[in-house]
């Protein structure tokens, strides 16, 4: 599933059929899901560690025993500000810009980042390709390398 299908996705406590929030953004450490931001009725963020909930087909579920914690500020490690960040291939080519993560429904982890090359270049070249987490390596804290023989389109 893609990222971007979890925002806007409420969050469920399945023992009292509840809706306490609904699914802001993500926390990432170099592209992997380390958990759930999550805007609460009353307005206020709340964070959801990655072991703290599962993914439904229409809603996040918090697992039992597991709560909103306070969560103090976003920054590099969110979802909403790793979208677009460019991705250059070994040889130090602009490849494109990250533009969504591919997640593992079941386990939660990230298989894949998704990368454009802008709106012209993706109707020309068809659509955004897909690059498997294998094939990403993240020097520092901005630049994402792809291996340039590891390069394969899904799309």
């Amino acid at each position: 599933m893609k990222a971007r299908s979890l925002l806007g996705m409420p969050i469920v406590v399945p023992a009292r059929g509840e809706i306490v929030g609904r699914v802001c953004d993500l926390v990432i450490e170099e592209f992997d899901l380390k958990g759930l931001l999550v805007e609460e009725e009353n307005g206020k963020v709340g964070f959801i560690e990655q072991e703290g909930f599962s993914i439904g087909e229409d809603a996040v579920l918090l697992n039992e025993g597991a709560g909103l914690r306070p969560y103090q500020g976003r920054g590099k490690s969110s979802y909403k500000d790793k979208m677009g960040e460019t991705i250059f291939d070994s040889d130090g080519r602009e490849i494109g810009r990250v533009s969504d993560l591919v997640i593992d429904e079941e386990t939660k982890g990230t298989i894949a980042v998704e990368i454009s090359g802008g709106v012209i270049q993706d109707f020309l070249a068809g659509r955004r390709e897909e690059i498997p987490m294998n094939s990403i390596r993240v020097d520092g804290s901005d630049m994402v390398v792809v291996e340039s023989e590891e390069r394969s389109g899904n799309g």
